[in-house]
């Protein structure tokens, strides 16, 4: 899965929010978080810690989808 395939999947789940903002278009669910910057078309992946964001493996997203990936990795946290 590509970077942009990978953020199509989020817009299209619905269990995901849509925030647009000027520069950029952000995704979130289940504690996670997809950026698209409009002007560089760069795609990252956030997660929550504590009342932040932090960067998180976009890999590990790449592999297992959008909502699979949500999935596991909130599985794992309990």
């Amino acid at each position: 899965m590509t970077r942009e395939e990978l953020y199509i999947e989020a817009l299209e789940d619905s269990k995901s929010i849509l925030i647009e903002r000027g520069g950029y278009h952000s995704v979130i669910s289940g504690g996670y978080k997809i950026i698209k910057d409009l002007n560089t078309q760069k795609i990252k992946v956030m997660s929550t810690i504590g009342d932040y964001y932090e960067e998180s493996e976009i890999e590990f997203f790449l592999k297992n989808g959008w909502r699979n990936g949500i999935n596991k990795l909130n599985l794992e946290k309990k």
